[in-house]
Order: C-alpha cells, then structure tokens, then sequence
C-alpha cells in the first residue's frame, strides 16, 4: 500500500508540475529584441580624419557620432550620443582627432575626441556666429586652427592659430581663395606650416600667399590649389581636371593623363563616362587621385587609385569595384575614400546589419597587401 500510494503521489506531483510549466510558457512574453545600430539606409558624413592611426569619425543623421578605429589590431566601431554644443570643424590629418565647438556667444573651444571623452585643448578662441573652422595639424605634430568667414563668396578671411604649450598663438591673418575640403593641409617641406588655399601661414614666419598665380579656368570651373612641396604645385578644377606646376604657379600645365589614355586623343567625356576626385587624408610630395569609372553602361562602375609623382609621371596603382559586396543585399557603393599617412587607402561605404547585429562596410588597399576587405562590428557605447 505504502508503495502504490507513493508512485500514486509522484504522479500526481508530475502532473503538477507540468501543467505549471506550460502555464508558465503560455503567459512568457518574448524578450525585447534591440535594433540594429545601424544599417544600409543610414547615411553617415565623415567630419575628421586622424590619417595616421587611421581613426575616422561620422556623424549621423538622427544624432550620435560614429568612431571607426581602423589601424588598431583590434579595429572597432563604437556609436557615442552627439554633443549638444554646435560643431565648427574638426581636424583631418596627421594626429589624434579634435573638434572646435560652441562655448558661448561669440566663443569658440578646442577639444579631443578620444572614445567619446572630450578634453580641452589650449584657451578658447573668439568667432563670431558666422565663422567657421578648419583643423589640422603641421609635419612636426603642431595642431593648427584656422577661424574663416566668407565675404564676397570668393575671397575667404582667415585668421590662423597653432597651440604652443596651452595656448593658441595667432599666426597671421589673410584673405585666401581656392580653398577645397577639407580646406586645410600640413605645408609638404615646411615643418611648422600649413597651406589653406592660397593662403600659407608659418609659426615662425609672416602668413603669406604662395603661389604666384592660378590656371585661366571661369568661374564656374574654380577648385582647390594644393603645394605638393618645393615650387610644385597642383590644382585641382570643379569638374575634376588636373592642372600642374613645377614653379610655383608661374605657369600651369593641363594634366592629359587618364587611366584609359596618356594624350589629347581621348574618346571618354569627363562627368559623363568618368569623374575624378581627390581622397581625403595625406598628400604631397605626391598626388593621389580617384577615378570613377562609368564608362561602360553594360558593366558595373569601377574605381581607380592612381598617384602622381614629384615628375608629374602618373601611376594606376589598382582598379577595384565602386561597391562591396553585402550577404543578402545589394552591393553597397563606396561614399568615403582616404589615403594614411604610409600610402595605404581606405574605402567605405556605410552599414550593414545581419540579424540585430551592425557591421561598418570597410575596406584597404595597399601596395603590399592589395585589397583586403575588413568590415568592423558597430557597438553602442556604454553611457
């Protein structure tokens, strides 16, 4: 009896507890499930470049920047809130990245961005609201702050800064023109100089204007000069044409060099079979350049890597797609193209997501290594 009445009574117990699990199951509510960071409708606007470490800041559209660190060994792309203050400018070049903000009326402050920490980099500066500004830094490491205001829509004022100790020392003033994105650029053989246009301003010299003159080129086709150090010099139209000097703007030579041909003979028509642009990051003593290849109706656009050398003699360094492929998507075309400091290239275009997870779609070109695709999972930082 004993026996029968225990089985009896692990029975019934079972019994129990099944029906509580299934009760249990039946009231369960899914967990939330977090959406993707980011994906392939986001659009992202790079504002700064650190060319050295190949560190590279977005900021998007509904608010938040996005800091992709692509030269560490670990490369990592983390989402931080956007800063409420405006922005002005935030450097490009050869250093760690920082950004001029708002700090009151009629003032300006300098600060690192470094994993969503801001720091305060020298005393703040004075602008007025219809000021802009353009970051970098010179060839010995000096960052440099140049504060610009449009007048005439040509002529561009511009007062110059680089930091000495804590402070931001004026470098001269002058009215530049020709001036291209992102505007500023350590001078090539000068150490503690930087170019804005036709603008030069030096620690240790008077702010000057270096070229001697410009192509003849209308209005309509005016660009951005570049000194590629020396007395050379490069100038780079609206429409994407190349002008060369060898004497400091003295006289200028059209660039005849396509990827496809080397001479006047040329059956292609530029903004129509093809465009051309410069990348973003490093230039000088050489001058890289983009293609985009459209020529073919028939075939998917291509992009070219090209460079000129202190000659002027060109090289096609590589010809790769103008879009990277997506795991069941469309191909993602590139939107953002750099060259670093040791004459490596990367290529972006954008996000991707694959389940709940984001993925920045990135890839580098190198002569050594060739194209090596290296998307970089997106994290949200953590408040």
């Amino acid at each position: 009896m004993a026996g029968r009445l225990g089985r009896g009574t692990g029975w019934l117990v079972a019994l129990h507890l099944a029906i509580a699990a299934i009760a249990s199951s039946a009231f369960a509510r899914p967990a939330a499930v977090a959406p993707p960071i980011c994906d392939a409708s986001t659009s992202f606007t790079l504002i700064a470049l650190d060319s050295r470490e190949r560190s590279l800041l977005f900021a998007l559209p509904g608010g938040g920047w996005m800091e992709l660190r692509a030269g560490a060994t670990s490369p990592s792309a983390t989402l931080y809130p956007a800063d409420s203050r405006v922005l002005r400018g935030a450097s490009s070049g050869s250093g760690p990245v920082f950004v001029v903000v708002e700090c009151g009326r009629d003032c300006l402050e300098v600060e690192t961005f470094s994993s969503g920490r801001f720091e305060t980099l020298g005393e703040p500066l004075v602008a007025s609201a219809r000021t802009s500004a353009l970051a970098a830094y010179d060839h010995e490491g000096t960052p440099w702050v140049l504060l610009q205001q449009s007048n005439d829509g040509s002529a561009i004022d511009t007062r110059a800064f680089h930091l000495a100790g804590k402070d931001w020392k004026p470098a001269g003033t002058r009215r530049v023109t020709d001036v291209g994105h992102p505007g500023v650029h350590a001078a090539p053989g000068a150490g503690d100089a930087v170019t804005s246009g036709t603008g030069l301003f030096s620690a240790s010299a008077e702010a000057t204007t270096w070229p001697k003159g410009l192509p003849e080129i209308s209005a309509a086709r005016r660009g951005e000069i570049v000194s590629l150090g020396e007395d050379r010099a490069a100038y780079i139209a609206a429409d994407g044409a190349v002008y060369r000097s060898s004497d400091r703007g003295a006289t200028w030579r059209r660039v005849l060099w396509t990827p496809w041909s080397s001479d006047w003979v040329q059956i292609w028509t530029r903004s129509v079979d093809y465009d051309s642009e410069l990348p973003g990051g490093a230039l000088g003593p050489s001058l890289p350049m983009l293609w985009f290849d459209h020529r073919d109706p028939k075939a998917a656009p291509a992009l070219v890597l090209s460079e000129m050398d202190t000659t002027g003699t060109w090289a096609e360094l590589a010809t790769l797609p103008a879009a990277l492929a997506v795991e069941g998507g469309a191909p993602a075309e590139i939107s953002e193209m750099v060259r670093f400091d040791d004459g490596s290239w990367g290529l972006f275009a954008g996000c991707s997501t694959r389940g709940s997870e984001s993925r920045l779609l990135w890839e580098t070109w190198s002569a050594k290594a060739g194209a090596k695709r290296a998307d970089v999972a997106v994290t949200r930082a953590v408040p």
